[in-house]
């Protein structure tokens, strides 16, 4: 009953918002470049298909009992738990079911907010699910308004919408020579259920932690990484806009040369002097934005500060920048120190990521072989684009820079976040080079084809089949218990022990008087 009254209550907003043509909504600015918005609706219909198939391929609710795919058991085992600790226990202030009576250590509040909705009447698994889906969507959004701006072209944005899906590494490279033939390929492809290894022996290089699934497991940092975007769209815009202002014989902005307002900013030596009230209000407001990010996923607060730091050190309008720095500084950090575990057997520099005796040359061949071709198209783009752009290109890059250099958690591997991020900004940039190679010519055309396939097919084993999940039972604020549980595993081989040391952790909201169900 809870559901359908939440559907209805949807459905009467949905029909009450003001109603606009449907080709007005992707053409609100008179300065989007020409392309038809029926192009890109077809790109963000398909956006929403794939998101909801990943979303409840990963974790669904059927027959009584949550299907959670293999890969994400420890993902969703902790985090269903917390989500129900508050539904069922009330707890604020907010403790880890399984730590009970210490302050919680994890960015919790994506959470706190599919508890609401589970509150309100949603399923909770239905809950997580819309949230993400709806993340998802948005997150698209923001990347091809950030690449429509940035290159002012509709064209690279949807390309960049379709590359942030694929995983642009090599690792399928020792899989493809170790397949006799062709059709013995395709077959494995097409009943592969495990990720491609890297051939590396570090901690997690099989879980696929570089591509798409990782945001079907760690729902909140879609949204983390979704208000990092808003804070660089707006960035972009002002920087472009504040140019015209001061500079109006600036030429207007044309495919061939994007935003050449970007490339004045940049090499503006003495900014206008005069305070822009709205835009400082308007700054401070975007800090406050960063500020919030810890609670929600704090790997997004670290890369938000690195980035916008360099952005602050290579561009004008520092004061701008800097108040903004300075509000996401001063309410961010309280909350980092809340969340940072107390122990000083935790340094804050550690060299090498995962690595064993790492080196700068291992470094390097280890971001080669996981980003694979996307560095040529990068390359090609960074050729073509002038200064400012790669100025804003290495403001990203150090991302790379804090990964291989600071320890954000007790666990270093944690830091793949951080690559996760660089990689859907170094999507866009190759976005970029990709549509400029095939712009050029038919033979272009061609070469872009061929790139475009050979960086994106390390992708397609792990997405060809729906994963195999494991099942249990759990408590809901709107159905009884279920006791049973079985596990479904991906081969004979997989140790059974592995896949249900999960119960436990998914009932662990019964531990404690703060998540008894009343």
């Amino acid at each position: 009953m809870g559901n359908i009254v939440f559907v209805v209550f949807l459905a009467l907003v949905l029909y009450k918002l003001p109603r606009r043509p449907r080709a007005e909504y992707l053409n609100t600015s008179l300065q989007r470049p020409p392309g038809s918005p029926y192009w890109d609706w077809a790109c963000l219909g398909a956006v929403f298909l794939f998101a909801c198939w990943l979303m409840f391929a990963t974790l669904n609710f059927r027959d009584g009992k949550v299907l959670i795919g293999f890969k994400g058991w420890t993902d969703f085992g902790a985090n269903v738990s917390l989500l129900q600790s508050f539904v069922l226990g009330h707890n604020v202030p907010t403790q880890h079911p399984f730590f009970p009576g210490e302050p919680i250590r994890y960015h919790f509040l994506f959470w706190f907010q599919a508890a609401n909705l589970e509150f309100l009447g949603l399923n909770p698994i239905y809950s997580i699910n819309l949230l993400s889906i709806l993340s998802l969507l948005a997150l698209v959004i923001l990347i091809m308004t950030f690449a429509e701006l940035l290159f002012n072209s509709r064209a690279v944005s949807r390309i960049a919408a379709l590359l942030f899906f694929f995983s642009s590494s090599l690792y399928y490279l020792p899989f493809l020579r170790s397949q006799k033939t062709i059709g013995d390929a395709l077959g494995s492809i097409l009943h592969r259920t495990e990720f491609l290894p890297s051939g590396y022996p570090f901690r997690g290089e099989d879980w696929g932690v570089l591509t798409i699934s990782v945001l079907g497991n760690q729902r909140h940092l879609i949204s983390g990484i979704g208000i990092l975007f808003v804070v660089m769209i707006f960035l972009v815009d002002q920087y472009q806009a504040k140019l015209r202002t001061a500079s109006p014989s600036v030429p207007a902005q044309d495919v061939d040369h994007p935003s050449a307002e970007i490339d004045a900013a940049a090499t503006e030596t003495h900014p206008p002097k005069k305070i822009d009230r709205p835009l400082l209000w308007a700054a401070i407001f975007s800090g406050v934005l960063i500020g919030l990010l810890p609670f929600w996923n704090s790997p997004v607060f670290v890369s938000s500060l690195a980035v916008l730091g360099c952005l602050f050190l290579l561009f004008p309008f520092r004061l701008y920048m800097g108040s903004l720095l300075a509000t996401a500084f001063v309410i961010g950090v309280p909350q980092v120190f809340l969340l940072r575990p107390r122990t000083l057997e935790q340094p804050i520099f550690h060299w090498g990521y995962t690595m064993d005796n790492p080196s700068i040359p291992q470094v390097l061949k280890y971001l080669g072989w996981s980003f694979g071709l996307k560095w040529l198209l990068i390359l090609v783009a960074l050729i073509f684009l002038s200064n400012a752009y790669r100025k804003i290109f290495l403001a990203l890059s150090s991302l790379l820079v804090v990964v291989f250099l600071i320890q954000l958690s007790t666990d270093t591997f944690n830091n793949h976040k951080l690559l996760n991020i660089w990689s859907v900004f170094a999507s866009i940039f190759a976005a970029y080079g990709l549509w400029r190679i095939g712009k050029t010519n038919a033979a272009g055309l061609t070469l872009a084809g061929v790139l475009a396939i050979a960086s994106n097919f390390g992708s397609s084993s792990p997405v060809s089949r729906r994963p195999p999940h494991i099942r249990f039972g759990m408590h809901s604020r709107h159905g009884p218990r279920i006791a049973s549980s079985r596990t479904h595993r991906p081969r004979a081989s997989a140790p059974r022990r592995r896949a249900t040391s999960s119960l436990p952790a998914a009932a662990s909201c019964r531990r404690t008087p703060r998540a008894r169900a009343p």
